[in-house]
């Protein structure tokens, strides 16, 4: 059985040799009697026993192996690489590029062996679950219009909560350890970005019609008004000369607001971060990232739906994950920037398909499965290709 698999594997790298470097070949087996070819002089090709392709260097006084003294010479693209590159990542436990690539140059030289194994281990499911990226994020969209609009302040506002902090209430008895949890809430002005605090003590929805008090009135509801901080006497002239005064402020403000701020507002602050460039679609399975718990830990999900935004750019999708304690299906809106692939992508080279003409009958009947079950179309099409592959390996020897 040794043998036999030795055999077939000996077949299949002189069938990639031949397909891969027919130039090396004639000028080894010495139909081409030019100068050598480049790959030739650089690696010291010469042919085996089993005529398979080697490359001479300088280590055969070293204590390696044969195999390791002169590798097996191997092209970059091909599927049987890509096998061999799998096959050795697994073996060395999904370690990286660098382990992979020496386990695989103890026999083998591939060409850009170090793009070559990057490229198929940036595809790893295994190694995706563990060192995956998410989403990359889209580019930002335009400000709403309440960001950007002339308004009076806080015609739309922002709510924000900080804390708890703990205070106490009488402040003779600061030995006391007792104490009332409270919170600040942070009102911000959608336009100016000017920001007033309140004190409150909940955060449930009920408290908030009495926060913004002070900020409307200037003063708490239960205050009362001080005569220091009103004009008792207005006469027709100071009222005019006062509403002059404001309009002028306003008109100094809105022109400075225009100017200054709203200019700044063009330039875009993106975080770099590490990200995948990878498109996302329905379907797709993902990792949810959580920042409170280990990567392990991280729940699988599904894609159900696409969120565009006004630029009809994806920045928000809906998952399907199942959660709680009774694991039942949940669906969740998340930032694409929290989500990690985790299914492969096709590879952008797909394989030619073998002409409609240059197949025969006994090799379609040979391609479709005894069984009378039906194969997929690559599968079909992939056995195809090895039968017109071990024919042209015939001929040519």
């Amino acid at each position: 059985m040794a043998q036999e698999l030795d055999a077939a594997e000996t077949l299949w790298l002189r069938s990639i040799q031949l397909t891969s470097f027919p130039k090396e070949i004639e000028f080894l087996k010495g139909k081409n009697k030019g100068s050598p070819p480049e790959r030739v002089r650089q690696f010291g090709l010469y042919f085996d026993n089993d005529q398979v392709i080697r490359c001479k260097g300088r280590i055969n006084n070293s204590s390696l192996p044969p195999e390791g003294k002169n590798p097996i010479l191997l092209p970059s693209k091909h599927l049987v690489i890509e096998l061999i590159v799998r096959e050795v990542h697994g073996r060395v436990k999904h370690n990286g590029i660098r382990d992979t690539l020496t386990t695989i140059r103890e026999r083998y030289w591939i060409l850009r062996g170090r793009e070559t194994v990057k490229g198929i281990i940036k595809r790893c499911v295994v190694c995706r679950k563990a060192e995956g990226m998410p989403f990359q994020a889209q580019p930002l969209p335009d400000l709403p219009a309440s960001r950007v609009s002339e308004q009076p302040p806080f015609t739309n506002v922002g709510l924000d909560f900080a804390g708890p902090m703990f205070i106490r209430s009488e402040i003779e008895n600061l030995s006391s350890s007792n104490s009332t949890k409270t919170y600040i809430l942070l009102f911000t002005c959608a336009a100016t970005r000017a920001v007033h605090l309140e004190l409150t003590l909940s955060l449930e929805s009920i408290s908030y019609p009495l926060c913004p008090s002070h900020l409307i009135y200037g003063r708490r509801i239960t205050a009362m008004p001080s005569s220091e901080h009103y004009e008792v006497v207005s006469t027709y002239h100071s009222l005019t000369k006062r509403s002059r005064h404001q309009r002028k402020l306003l008109q100094q403000f809105t022109k400075q607001w225009s100017r200054e701020y709203l200019q700044g507002l063009r330039e875009q602050a993106i975080k770099s971060s590490s990200s995948n460039n990878m498109d996302i679609s329905i379907g797709d399975i993902v990792i949810l990232k959580n920042e409170q718990t280990c990567r392990s830990f991280w729940k699988l999900a599904k894609i159900e739906e696409l969120l565009q935004g006004d630029d009809g750019l994806v920045r928000a999708v809906i998952v399907k994950v199942l959660g709680g304690k009774d694991n039942k299906v949940q669906l969740l809106r998340r930032s694409i920037q929290h989500l990690i692939p985790v299914e492969v992508k096709s590879p952008t080279e797909k394989i030619k398909d073998v002409p409609v003409s240059s197949r025969t009958d006994d090799e379609s009947s040979t391609a479709v499965s005894s069984t009378g079950r039906p194969r997929r179309n690559a599968a079909v099409v992939g056995e195809l290709r090895r039968l017109e592959q071990m024919k042209e390996f015939q001929r040519k020897t």
